[in-house]
């Protein structure tokens, strides 16, 4: 090989590397870019707001005839269809047995007549479900009180509770709604459609003279 071949081999060498080390520098400064533009600045951001879970309570039943419930944390302005099916479907699919408006949301006390359908059912499912917001919720209730319940002779009604407050990972708040006095209950949590069958046992109560909770 020439002289000068070896010296043209050599400077395109050397060319290469200074083009290989320009794209390495060029790719940094890229990445760096990237990097920089994740960065925020403290822009006072709003507070997002605590999740609202919107719930129900039963509070009366009149076997075979109507179910009476009590809402909290309903949206304001929301329409609702009222569905009713057999226990164990969470409402899902039932006969839609009324519409509602939430008005000014929050607390909101509905009457709602059982179907010919679902009469002699020892329990029912019913749910509540907006035709809008995508909200809904769900409960059941007895249609007749079980001939074989022993109930304390200064005790009617049902004991039901609605979900007030969570804390996402640590803690849950509930309020309780004519539940038997001086009673003690143990309170299950499981996974989601278990009904809390066989959970594990967070906490053991008894419930006030009042029946509140």
């Amino acid at each position: 090989m020439s002289k000068k071949r070896r010296i043209l081999g050599i400077l395109g060498i050397v060319f290469s590397v200074i083009s290989l080390i320009g794209g390495i520098t060029s790719i940094l400064r890229q990445v760096d870019n990237v990097q920089e533009s994740l960065v925020i600045s403290n822009r006072n951001l709003p507070n997002v707001p605590a999740m609202i879970v919107p719930t129900f309570v039963i509070t009366a039943v009149v076997q075979d005839t109507s179910v009476t419930i009590q809402t909290s944390n309903f949206p304001a302005g929301d329409t609702f269809n009222v569905h009713m099916n057999f226990y164990g479907t969470q409402g899902i699919g039932g006969t839609v047995v009324d519409t509602i408006n939430s008005g000014a949301g929050g607390r909101l006390t509905l009457t709602f007549s059982i179907p010919e359908v679902f009469h002699g059912q020892e329990k029912i499912a019913i749910r509540l479900e907006s035709t809008t917001s995508g909200y809904y919720t769900y409960n059941w209730f007895y249609n007749d009180i079980p001939k074989e319940v022993v109930i304390p002779p200064s005790y009617t009604g049902y004991p039901t509770f609605g979900i007030m407050n969570i804390t996402k990972d640590e803690a849950i708040t509930i309020q309780g709604l004519n539940f038997p006095p001086g009673d003690t209950f143990n309170v299950h949590m499981n996974y989601y459609g278990t009904q809390g069958v066989t959970g594990a046992i967070v906490e053991t109560i008894t419930i006030g003279a009042d029946g509140s909770l």
